[in-house]
């Protein structure tokens, strides 16, 4: 009996196993299908916004190991991380392509605010300068290609210059040294985009041509198995 009943047990416990990991894909799949059947602008933002909790998240993580009184800023990432994946939610399901445009570029704005806000907080702490700066010198390029240095690189580079951050070795980083930084990271973020732009600007063309085929054919076409 007591036989039984430990394998009763065991096999209740490999049930509910099975039902998290069955509902974790699901959650997953479901994720996916939002991403792959929403609008390309709509798809963009919500990529970007998980971008930006993956390194708000992993910048939580290392200030939380990093020496020092840094609870604080390793908290606001967190934050920031789980907003944002509640933000890719909301616009990957945006059906106006204006609309998610718009919250693009609200988005911009709002990284730029944010980043200068935390940054005059916590630019005197040694060590507590975030992955945020690199996002934010991202995010700019990739949505306005060279447009983006003025919207976000520039603005970075001011405000590092007007607040700069001590790092964990009591050191401050120089104007000219964060100047370079932020040209270094968004230079190759506008050739990137150039090249994604270039690549999906052919591949709509292609899927143009092959429905217009199909449309204006003199005979009946169609695809079999």
């Amino acid at each position: 009996m007591l036989g039984h009943g430990r394998q009763g047990f065991g096999e209740e416990g490999q049930v509910r196993r099975d039902l998290r990991t069955t509902g974790g894909d699901a959650a997953h799949r479901r994720v996916l299908t939002l991403l792959a059947d929403g609008l390309p602008e709509s798809r963009h933002e919500a990529v970007l916004a998980l971008l930006r909790a993956c390194l708000f998240g992993v910048g939580a993580v290392v200030l939380l190991i990093t020496p020092g009184d840094l609870a604080v800023p390793a908290l606001l990432n967190a934050v920031f991380a789980f907003g944002s994946i509640a933000l890719a939610a909301a616009v990957a399901t945006v059906a106006d392509p204006h609309l998610a445009r718009k919250i693009g570029a609200w988005s911009t704005v709002a990284d730029v605010v944010g980043f200068a806000a935390y940054t005059a907080v916590f630019h005197a702490t040694p060590g507590a300068s975030s992955l945020a700066a690199f996002w934010v010198l991202l995010a700019g390029p990739v949505r306005y290609g060279l447009l983006g240095i003025a919207y976000t690189a520039l603005p970075v580079a001011g405000i590092v210059a007007l607040w700069p951050p001590v790092q964990t070795t009591g050191e401050v980083q120089s104007a000219s040294a964060s100047l370079a930084l932020c040209l270094l990271f968004s230079v190759p973020a506008v050739l990137i985009r150039a090249v994604v732009v270039r690549g999906n600007s052919r591949l709509r063309m292609a899927e143009q041509q092959f429905s217009t085929a199909f449309e204006h054919a003199s005979i009946g076409m169609a695809l079999t198995e």
